[in-house]
Protein backbone atom coordinates (compact mmCIF):
# COMPACT_ATOMS: atom_id res chain seq x y z
CA UNK A 1 0.00 0.00 0.00
CA UNK A 2 0.84 3.53 -0.55
CA UNK A 3 -0.38 6.58 1.27
CA UNK A 4 -0.71 10.05 -0.64
CA UNK A 5 -2.58 13.12 -1.36
CA UNK A 6 -3.42 15.06 -3.53
CA UNK A 7 -6.11 17.78 -5.29
CA UNK A 8 -6.18 16.36 -8.69
CA UNK A 9 -6.04 13.40 -10.70
CA UNK A 10 -2.71 13.60 -12.40
CA UNK A 11 -0.73 12.01 -9.71
CA UNK A 12 1.56 8.14 -11.10
CA UNK A 13 4.28 6.18 -9.72
CA UNK A 14 5.88 3.29 -10.63
CA UNK A 15 7.83 0.46 -8.83
CA UNK A 16 10.66 -0.75 -9.46
CA UNK A 17 12.35 -4.23 -7.84
CA UNK A 18 15.84 -4.68 -7.70
CA UNK A 19 16.14 -1.78 -10.33
CA UNK A 20 13.53 -3.96 -12.91
CA UNK A 21 9.98 -2.94 -13.29
CA UNK A 22 7.25 -4.61 -10.61
CA UNK A 23 4.40 -2.71 -11.05
CA UNK A 24 3.30 -0.48 -14.35
CA UNK A 25 1.85 3.09 -13.55
CA UNK A 26 -0.75 3.02 -10.64
CA UNK A 27 -3.01 6.46 -10.78
CA UNK A 28 -3.49 7.97 -7.32
CA UNK A 29 -6.87 9.60 -6.50
CA UNK A 30 -7.63 12.92 -5.93
CA UNK A 31 -8.22 13.16 -2.20
CA UNK A 32 -9.64 16.40 -2.35
CA UNK A 33 -6.96 18.44 -0.56
CA UNK A 34 -3.12 17.99 -0.32
CA UNK A 35 -3.57 17.39 3.46
CA UNK A 36 -6.03 14.51 3.23
CA UNK A 37 -3.88 11.28 2.24
CA UNK A 38 -5.94 8.38 0.79
CA UNK A 39 -4.34 4.40 0.74
CA UNK A 40 -3.74 2.80 -2.34
CA UNK A 41 -3.63 -1.17 -2.32
CA UNK A 42 -1.08 -2.50 -4.63
CA UNK A 43 -1.65 -6.65 -4.39
CA UNK A 44 0.49 -9.49 -5.76
CA UNK A 45 3.91 -7.92 -5.14
CA UNK A 46 6.63 -10.40 -4.35
CA UNK A 47 10.01 -9.95 -3.17
CA UNK A 48 12.93 -12.58 -3.38
CA UNK A 49 14.78 -14.52 -0.56
CA UNK A 50 17.37 -11.90 0.73
CA UNK A 51 17.85 -8.24 0.13
CA UNK A 52 15.53 -6.66 -2.18
CA UNK A 53 15.67 -2.79 -2.75
CA UNK A 54 12.45 -1.07 -3.76
CA UNK A 55 12.35 2.03 -5.96
CA UNK A 56 9.15 4.17 -6.06
CA UNK A 57 9.22 6.46 -9.36
CA UNK A 58 7.11 9.69 -10.04
CA UNK A 59 5.57 8.99 -13.19
CA UNK A 60 3.62 12.49 -13.12
CA UNK A 61 4.07 14.37 -9.74
CA UNK A 62 1.23 16.74 -8.65
CA UNK A 63 0.58 14.82 -5.10
CA UNK A 64 2.11 14.21 -1.19
CA UNK A 65 3.80 10.77 -0.91
CA UNK A 66 3.40 9.84 3.20
CA UNK A 67 4.60 6.01 3.35
CA UNK A 68 4.89 2.64 1.70
CA UNK A 69 3.06 -0.07 3.69
CA UNK A 70 4.52 -3.72 3.55
CA UNK A 71 2.70 -6.77 4.68
CA UNK A 72 2.47 -10.34 4.42
CA UNK A 73 5.29 -12.68 5.42
CA UNK A 74 8.27 -11.00 4.91
CA UNK A 75 9.83 -12.49 7.56
CA UNK A 76 13.68 -13.69 5.75
CA UNK A 77 13.34 -10.30 2.88
CA UNK A 78 14.75 -7.79 3.53
CA UNK A 79 13.98 -4.14 1.96
CA UNK A 80 15.85 -1.11 1.93
CA UNK A 81 13.59 2.37 0.65
CA UNK A 82 15.91 4.90 0.00
CA UNK A 83 14.15 7.74 -1.97
CA UNK A 84 11.61 8.73 -4.43
CA UNK A 85 12.74 8.92 -8.08
CA UNK A 86 11.18 10.89 -10.82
Amino acid sequence: SVRTSSDNTNGKISILLNNKPLVGSVSLPNTGSLTKWETVKIKDIYLSKGLNTIKIKVDNGGFNFNYILLQGSVAKRTVMITKLIG
